[in-house]
């Protein structure tokens, strides 16, 4: 099996869509011997942060000796970047060989596994091969049914920040979507959840205090104190320890920080050897793209990946506080089953422009759709010019771009050297935005 021919193993399946449940990629994974029960692996789930928290344990986790494998999901330009070993991705040799031991062991199936199903089996295998010391799984969707939610007994579960994503396969509350992400919750294991809404942290204090042996512990805001808040990063004291960097500048990151500090003082209790060396070299070493990341200098370009009205709120909150008064170019594509017209509620009243694209996925909103929406959410809103002044979001410029592509051309023109340009409403974007300004070099 060829690289290109283990890709249409894995895309074959893409036609199924979404159907939720547990019983084929558990069957799979009896075939394939239950390779995620011989790893040691720490579960996450949650709205948002899951991917970023996901990344920080990871590298601190390599930084203190242990060789590390982090499943993410999903990508921004390869299948690849999916499954990493030490920040590696599978290299085309290694992610032929798991997507051929699967294909086998699929054989026979009497119902399809999905894209997502076997992947994650091919991310198990492929970790057991290299004799990883411990695993970092994201879940892709919820968390109960997620085809990740096969580990038998993992290190840690941990919950980031809940929010409304996904209702139609989720729930319409924010109480049914925390209890589907209370799922991977398992007996004798510790839980560390980020702080949450009452009615999303109630839900988990329920689950944990219905299933056996588990312990629930919980971020603490108050005890994180910022120092220094920049383009650049932040620096802060979380707890007991003092003066720690994290290269990393959304707001949101404060919360997914303090998460994976406490999930890594959770590990050491348990016995695992995490020095302090380890805790700071591997926050100040964490990079993980398009959550609030620098593409270009002059323009400032920023690309993140908020993708519902959780994630605009974020990076709403982030650019009021890193770039106060400035309006940028708001490059936007979305998928049509998100929250958008919550998300430009959120973004059209910072933005100077905002130009609709439309992402290369089969899911996303059209361009033109887009237009109409921003159009008629900027007749509705109001903007804050300070003094109690306001005037209508309707004077902000709306255009159409089109493809990514054609969206940041159009964004590059328009946008003065002295400006900003902000690419936001998709993860699935990100690729391609990436892929535009690689050749540029970052002033």
């Amino acid at each position: 099996m060829n690289f290109q021919e283990a890709m249409q193993f894995v895309r074959a399946a893409d036609a199924l869509g979404c159907t939720p449940g547990l019983s084929r990629v558990t069957e799979l994974l009896e075939r394939l011997g239950n390779p995620q029960n011989k790893l040691h692996c720490i579960h996450i789930a949650g709205t948002n942060g899951k991917g970023s928290t996901a990344a920080m344990l990871a590298e601190v986790l390599q930084a203190a000796g242990y060789r590390t494998g982090l499943y993410t999901t999903p990508h921004l330009v390869s299948y690849r970047e999916r499954i990493r070993i030490n920040r590696e991705e599978i290299s085309e040799e290694d992610f032929c060989c798991a997507a051929e031991t699967v294909r086998r062991a699929a054989e026979g199936m009497q119902e399809t596994p999905s894209e997502f199903e076997r992947f994650t089996p091919m991310a198990f295998v492929h970790f057991l091969r290299k004799q990883c010391d411990i695993v970092v799984i994201e879940t892709g969707m919820g968390g109960r049914l997620d085809a990740t939610n096969v580990i038998r007994s993992p290190e840690l579960n941990v919950i980031t920040h809940i929010a409304m994503d996904h209702m139609e396969y989720l729930g319409d509350t924010l109480a049914e979507i925390a209890a589907e992400k209370a799922g991977i919750i398992t007996p004798d294991t510790d839980v560390v959840m980020m702080k949450q809404s009452d009615e999303a942290e109630r839900v988990i204090r329920t689950q944990c205090q219905a299933i056996p042996g588990t312990r629930l512990f919980l971020t603490d805001p108050d005890q994180m104190k910022i120092r220094e808040y920049s383009l650049a990063g932040l620096c802060f004291d979380y707890r007991e320890r003092k003066e720690l960097f994290l290269p990393m500048a959304g707001s949101y990151q404060q919360s997914n920080v303090m998460t994976a500090l406490d999930a890594l003082d959770v590990l050491r209790t348990d016995g695992w050897k995490i020095p302090e060396e380890a805790v700071r070299s591997g926050l100040a070493g964490v990079h993980w793209p398009a959550r609030f990341e620098i593409l270009q200098k002059h323009p400032l370009v920023l690309l993140d990946g908020a993708h519902n009205a959780d994630g605009a709120r974020a990076l709403a909150a982030t650019l009021d506080a890193l770039l106060p008064g400035r309006r940028p170019v708001i490059v936007m594509g979305v998928l049509a089953d998100k929250e958008y017209r919550e998300m430009l509620q959120l973004l059209l009243p910072r933005a100077g422009m905002l130009i609709a694209a439309e992402p290369d996925q089969i899911r996303a909103l059209p361009a033109e759709q887009l237009l109409r929406e921003a159009e008629n959410c900027a007749g509705e809103l109001q903007i804050q010019k300070g003094a109690g002044k306001t005037e209508p979001a309707d004077e902000i410029p709306i255009l159409r771009g089109g493809t990514v592509f054609e969206s940041l051309q159009l964004a590059c023109r328009l946008c003065p050297p002295d400006g900003v340009i902000c690419i936001a409403g998709s993860l699935y974007q990100a690729g391609e935005a990436r892929s535009f300004f690689q050749n540029t070099t970052v002033n």
